[in-house]
């Protein structure tokens, strides 16, 4: 059966930098389609798979044997499996004159990012790949019934190609199909079991599972929130300390993302304290048991997931595009919080969020007090409705329109 090759939107961003530097790494969450994206990206390179045990065994063995000139140019996948090759990729990027000939991809960021800064400084490019945008969607010509279709199954290609169907609008155009909870549910059962705990509870050798899988939950049930780490190790019986490491890991591997406050002369006494997310959605309603499609807009929580899609969309598409998000949010001590600003080409864009449906004029008091402290700032409101407009100078936009704002402030 032939399976659909989807687009990924950094590939853009690829092939502008590809001749500028020696080395290329690709790094991401596992199940991103790193290993799909570099072979199709790169068809005629050597690649060599370190996960697979008689290709790991050879180059931890003899790392000259495949890492020299005469095999260039070539991939090597899950390079962090074998922590002593990145001085000998050192030695050849810098006797080879050509750019672009040794394309590195991982998961685990944490092993990756340490052994870069220390051999490969300044000769490699690090690139993300993060679960599907919605930009992405659409560029693949992909389109959904209902927003919390995509917010539910989230940006993993493994799943969305599992929910792929033709629509009636034409042969190239697809939609999601009907969502099953039980597939979905095993999806993420399965990604947790398989590809966190691999990556994360080998890499800092967490014997406690249950604890750590306590852990997610309860950071997933915060998200979008002031995360009081103490709380939560109270709750799961380890020290703050412990907790703390499990989140910069988290962070690392990009499970999750830390928003910082933004702090320009807005007023004083502001909130110091970072808010988390999950880069995916799907992940994140798996976690919270966000399980029914149906249901989803009366679960308690589902604002904060709603406001989570909408961020972590941002941030995907920024580092899809080879862009810093500069992403914040800001909250003064009087309570007043805009969701997400961004600060980008010179100009501050302040974003307000609401799971709503329908518009109320309320929704833009936070609008109406940043605008009155800066004029100058952009200002927008996001919502689960259909109609876009303008009022009292802030721009209203339906969040399935998220693509094309995102356009207008970072391209």
């Amino acid at each position: 059966m032939h399976v659909r090759y989807l687009e990924r939107e950094v590939e853009s961003f690829i092939r502008k930098i590809k001749n500028k530097y020696k080395i290329l790494a690709i790094v991401g969450p596992r199940q991103t389609g790193k290993t799909t994206l570099i072979k199709h990206l790169f068809p005629g390179y050597r690649y060599y798979n370190l996960e697979d045990l008689d290709t790991f065994e050879r180059i931890n063995q003899d790392p000259k044997s495949l890492i020299n000139k005469e095999n260039l140019p070539f991939i090597l996948d899950e390079v962090q499996k074998v922590p002593k090759l990145f001085s000998q990729l050192q030695v050849l990027a810098d006797s080879v004159s050509k750019n672009g000939q040794i394309i590195l991809s991982g998961s685990s960021h944490l092993l990756m990012l340490k052994n870069i800064s220390q051999s490969l400084a300044g000769r490699v490019a690090l690139i993300v790949l993060l679960p599907f945008t919605l930009r992405e969607l659409r560029l693949n010509a992909i389109d959904f019934n209902k927003i919390n279709d995509a917010i539910i199954l989230g940006g993993y290609p493994g799943v969305v190609a599992q929910y792929l169907k033709r629509a009636d609008s034409g042969v190239g155009s697809y939609v999601l199909g009907a969502l099953q909870t039980d597939e979905i549910e095993f999806f993420y059962r399965n990604y947790v079991q398989t590809y966190l705990y691999k990556d994360i509870l080998e890499l800092l050798k967490i014997r406690d599972s249950v604890a750590f899988l306590k852990f997610l939950k309860h950071l997933a049930y915060r998200s979008g929130q002031l995360v009081n780490l103490q709380d939560i190790a109270t709750l799961i019986g380890k020290t703050h300390t412990t907790v703390k490491s499990w989140l910069e890991v988290l962070n690392i591997t990009f499970v999750t993302f830390s928003l910082p406050p933004f702090f320009k002369n807005y007023g004083k006494r502001l909130i110091k304290t970072p808010k988390i997310y999950f880069f995916d959605t799907g992940l994140l309603s798996y976690l919270s048991d966000f399980l029914n499609v149906e249901d989803v807009v009366f679960h308690p929580l589902y604002g904060q997931l709603f406001e989570n899609f909408v961020v972590a969309d941002y941030i995907k598409t920024a580092y899809h595009l080879g862009k810093d998000p500069h992403a914040y949010f800001w909250r003064n001590a009087s309570g007043i919080e805009i969701d997400l600003l961004i600060n980008q080409k010179g100009k501050v864009h302040a974003i307000e969020i609401k799971a709503a449906s329908t518009f109320r004029s309320d929704f833009l008091k936070p609008l109406d007090y940043i605008k009155g402290l800066d004029d100058k700032i952009e200002t927008y409101l996001i919502y689960r409705g259909e109609q876009g407009f303008r009022v009292r100078n802030h721009k209203v936009v339906p969040v399935t329109r998220l693509n094309k704002l995102w356009e207008e402030i970072l391209l």
